[in-house]
């Protein structure tokens, strides 16, 4: 072969075109490697737009649905997607799970307890949804009687922080109420999203034994068969409440403060779901599929 010429038995060259049809040569740096510039149609504003990359050269990927239940458009990474696929089924898919529970293979970190005469919390395989067993719930009786199911998450990487239960009502209830303690070695921050069942609200605790009406007159589909979602979401170093969910009812809760009190208690939050008896009964409710997250958006 002639001196000076390529050897074209190994070497091409690539051709593409550009937006106007245009033939354009493409790129190769000098050591050979392909130069390539990925991009992609943006779903929310259907421009195209430039794949971005990290720090250290790597495509940023992330898993959507094209909607949630609520029409958002949330971006999911590997981590929460695996958490996620082996989680009980969930309305709302913002934040990132630090603790589930369906009672499937037993209590594991949770427990009960209750006041008034014959309360009890127990598992049962009768009424669930979702794993094969819920918790059964038995309020004493009394005008202070509940029965409560919680647990104690350690640590909590990130303030912004929410609770989600599913509860289906066997026959009545005075409340349920969820509920969230944190401690910051300084102070305990307390919140509350309380369904009053037998009035149709739902109300947020501003401390004091004082409750604010945020959604009344509620027509619900009272079936035990239902399991009704609810979720509150809290900031803890804003200290405000930031949402409740009852269902399909959504109310932006960031108008409210978060009740605290000074507490010299290492750092931990505390997530719990109560009943609360109509006076002289012992009521029952079922709580299955429970979820704690963090990075909740404000």
């Amino acid at each position: 072969m002639a001196t000076g010429y390529p050897d074209w038995t190994r070497a091409v060259t690539l051709v593409g075109t550009d937006e106007e049809g245009k033939p354009v040569t493409i790129r190769v740096e000098p050591g050979g490697q392909l130069w390539m510039l990925m991009k992609g149609i943006n779903l929310v504003t259907e421009e195209i737009e430039t794949v971005g990359l990290d720090a250290q050269g790597r495509i940023s990927a992330f898993v959507i649905d094209s909607s949630d239940a609520w029409g958002q458009i949330l971006a999911v990474g590997n981590a929460e997607l695996a958490a996620r696929l082996g989680s009980p089924v969930s309305l709302d898919r913002r934040g990132q799970v630090i603790e589930m529970q369906d009672f499937s293979k037993g209590w594991g970190t949770w427990s009960g307890g209750g006041v008034g005469a014959l309360n009890a919390y127990v598992l049962d395989p009768t009424r669930w949804a979702y794993g094969g067993y819920s918790v059964k719930l038995t309020s004493g009786q009394g005008e202070d009687g509940a029965a409560v199911v919680g647990c104690r998450v350690p640590t909590l990487p990130d303030t912004v922080a929410g609770l989600a239960a599913r509860v289906s009502i066997a026959a009545e209830a005075k409340y349920i109420v969820v509920d969230m303690e944190y401690y910051d070695t300084v102070y305990r921050h307390w919140v509350q999203w309380r369904w009053d069942v037998e009035l149709g609200k739902l109300e947020v605790y501003l401390g004091d034994d004082t409750w604010e009406t945020v959604e009344s007159d509620m027509q619900f589909y009272h079936d035990p068969s239902l399991f009704n979602y609810i979720k509150l979401v809290a900031d803890f170093d804003g200290d405000f409440y930031v949402r409740g969910i009852f269902n399909s009812i959504e109310k932006d809760l960031s108008a409210y403060p978060v009740w605290k009190e000074e507490s010299g208690l290492g750092e931990a939050l505390t997530c719990r779901v109560w009943v609360y008896s109509l006076d002289g009964y012992n009521d029952i409710v079922y709580v299955d599929s429970i979820i704690v997250t963090v990075n909740e958006p404000t």
